[in-house]
């Protein structure tokens, strides 16, 4: 089932209510009406009964085609199990309140991260360089990283650049590729220690998440990152990263002893 929804250029919580008499392995994805390999969710659940899946959409273009499957059967409903009611909206469930935005480094990058992520799908790679506006954020798009062909993006330790591969960006969505470019960002920007992956995931998953980004999203993008490279510093890291995102909404303490400098002063105290 394929329909067309009208957003208004304005973030927003899509509402999908599928029903299934039995149990059905159903795909949902979210995606532009105008622009290929542009993709706001793309995800599968196991659904006996009656479930309504929500996708956050931070990043909203004026309308999108929503799209329903059975993995086995394709897009006809009735042949493929399952019902989809009325699509709704709702209010985007975000904590900007949340986000650091006394640090002008995190007030400048994340409107730039977010247009990146929109165009990535089709926009020119080949080393092609795209700046922010003061010309301080830099992402070489690069057909593929020769020296790392398993990494979605890495940044360059003294310079601070990101080196992109669209091999990888045009088959994420634009919630896994802000996913992504934040945690590269936190690296350099954000970290009191540059070399450490977890408090790169744990700064950069803050942003996302108080953004209002699905979290289903960036469970796929740390998930692919590490099919990859399934060693057990990575699997370590995926527990920690699954604690946290569980525990975000609740106010729970994350699983890393500092203060994230991604947060406000009152989203430490709430996570402390």
């Amino acid at each position: 089932m394929e329909v067309e929804v009208y957003i208004g250029s304005q973030p927003t919580t899509l509402v999908i209510p599928i029903q299934t008499a039995q149990e059905h392995r159903i795909g949902i994805k979210v995606k532009s009406t105008e622009h290929p390999n542009t993709l706001f969710v793309d995800r599968y659940k196991t659904i006996f009964g009656s479930i309504e899946i929500e996708v956050g959409m931070p990043i909203a273009p004026e309308k999108v085609i929503v799209e329903v499957f059975n993995q086995g059967e394709g897009l006809v409903p009735m042949r493929g199990g399952f019902k989809v009611g009325q699509i709704l909206q709702k209010p985007l469930q975000a904590l900007p309140q949340c986000i650091n935005y006394n640090n002008q480094k995190i007030a400048s990058a994340i409107p730039f991260f977010s247009q990146f992520s929109a165009i990535a799908g089709y926009s020119d790679a080949g080393g092609k360089v795209y700046y922010d506006q003061s010309f301080e954020y830099v992402i070489k798009y690069l057909d593929s990283i020769p020296e790392a062909p398993e990494t979605p993006a890495r940044i360059h330790a003294e310079k601070g650049f990101i080196e992109v591969s669209a091999e990888y960006f045009r088959s994420y969505t634009i919630p896994m590729r802000m996913a992504v470019l934040l945690h590269e960002f936190a690296h350099y920007w954000l970290n009191r220690d540059i070399d450490s992956e977890i408090e790169a995931d744990l700064n950069g998953l803050a942003l996302y998440l108080s953004l209002g980004y699905p979290r289903i999203s960036a469970f796929n993008s740390f998930t692919r990152v590490f099919m990859n490279a399934p060693t057990k510093a990575n699997k370590e890291r995926m527990e920690i990263i699954k604690t946290f995102i569980s525990n975000f909404d609740e106010g729970n303490p994350p699983s890393f002893g500092e203060p994230l400098a991604a947060l406000s002063p009152q989203c430490q105290k709430r996570l402390q």
